[in-house]
């Protein structure tokens, strides 16, 4: 006997068909069956897995078919995620790019101001102060402004880009599962017995 939980209407397209999830297409030796919306008929069984695999990928906690607003909780993916997504590839080759300038430029720019101020002390040992020490305090300044600009723009934009990503792509949970079933079973119900009272009275 198949102890599937159906409500809203059967999953069957007929009698001897098989109840399957409307998802995944597969029975309850995977998991088991329950109707979580309103929907019925032969979409109204899924995995709970399923569907919180669908609302996550769908970035949604409403059904497509009915728009039953599920209770749900979300959290963000793992970074990870970001980098095996296919639409963030322009992003993620981006990111890469830019750890590559990252690796060239941080020591160029510790020796290149290293050599200015070794230089600059140079000059200002033997002339005292100068134009030529003056001028090489200066360009190491510069440098090191200019480097930290750069990391700082860098950086901001690679981590909105990831904040971005994540809200639009988060976990979608399922929860009170079992009391929106039971809602949704008094609902069935109520809608049957309000369905023969009308047929009571037109006769």
């Amino acid at each position: 006997m198949n102890n599937s939980r159906q409500f809203g209407g059967s999953p069957f397209s007929n009698n001897n068909s098989e109840i399957m999830c409307r998802i995944c297409h597969e029975g309850e030796s995977k998991e088991e069956l329950f109707s979580f919306c309103k929907c019925s008929g032969t979409v109204a069984m899924a995995h709970r897995s399923c569907l919180e695999k669908w609302l996550s990928t769908a970035n949604s906690s409403a059904c497509e078919i009915c728009k039953f607003n599920f209770q749900t909780s979300r959290r963000p993916r793992p970074i990870l995620d970001w980098f095996r997504n296919t639409d963030s590839s322009q992003d993620t080759n981006n990111l890469i790019g830019d750890l590559v300038c990252f690796i060239v430029l941080s020591p160029l720019t510790i020796v290149s101001c290293y050599l200015c101020v070794v230089g600059a002390s140079h000059y200002m040992v033997k002339r005292g102060v100068s134009w030529e020490a003056s001028g090489l305090i200066v360009l190491s300044v510069i440098l090191a402004t200019v480097y930290c600009v750069w990391l700082g723009a860098t950086v901001r934009h690679h981590v909105r880009t990831m904040k971005k990503w994540q809200e639009s792509h988060q976990s979608v949970e399922l929860i009170s599962v079992r009391n929106t079933i039971i809602n949704l079973e008094e609902n069935n119900n109520d809608s049957t017995n309000n369905s023969m009272r009308t047929d009571l009275q037109s006769i």
